[in-house]
């Protein structure tokens, strides 16, 4: 079965997928139930578990997306310096963002992180737009740097159950004057 997910570009051009990757996707022309000529479909056979590392490395282009659910990972740089990238939606199965994940988004200006994420890598969104974040208590791992030099971040909010938090999650995040820190950080 092929599972069809959507995402738009700046240039209303195809992105074009790394063939080393081979994570069972690849670009089917635009989306045909809207004909919305700037909307594309990445076509995923069988059932992917994971974005593969730098699967979007530098697709400047690359516009919105959303990920199909049963993702669980989004590997090592997968949309690192995804430069005009504006809107992700992350599927309510994720559990990981490894290193610099969404590293250099600067137009990522908000995301909405899933309950059951368990792992933010560290510098996973670093030098993105991010002005608010709401980090849900599943997550029991926030590396070093993972929002550093997000100089638009204002306001974060961290749920209870998350238990520890990295000293230098926030670096450089010069704007950023409101956070809520949970009782049940321990460290």
């Amino acid at each position: 079965a092929l599972a069809s997910k959507l995402y738009t570009t700046t240039d209303n051009n195809e992105i074009a997928l790394d063939a080393k990757l081979d994570f069972g996707a690849k670009i089917v022309s635009h989306d045909k139930d809207t004909e919305d000529e700037s909307r594309y479909v990445i076509e995923f056979s069988g059932k992917p578990t994971s974005i593969p590392e730098q699967a979007f490395f530098q697709k400047r282009t690359l516009q919105s997306i959303t990920l199909p659910e049963g993702i669980t990972a989004i590997n090592k740089g997968a949309f690192y310096y995804c430069s005009e990238l504006t809107s992700v939606n992350l599927p309510s199965t994720l559990t990981a963002l490894e290193y610099m994940a969404f590293n250099g988004c600067k137009k990522l200006n908000e995301i909405s992180l899933p309950n059951g994420l368990c792992r933010i890598g560290e510098h996973a969104f670093s030098d993105c737009g991010i002005e608010n974040i709401v980090i849900p208590g599943s997550v029991r791992e926030i590396e070093e740097g993972a929002f550093g030099s997000c100089f638009k971040l204002k306001s974060v909010t961290i749920e209870e159950g998350v238990e520890y938090i990295s000293k230098s999650m926030f670096s450089t995040c010069i704007n950023l004057t409101d956070i809520t820190i949970p009782s049940t950080i321990t460290s």
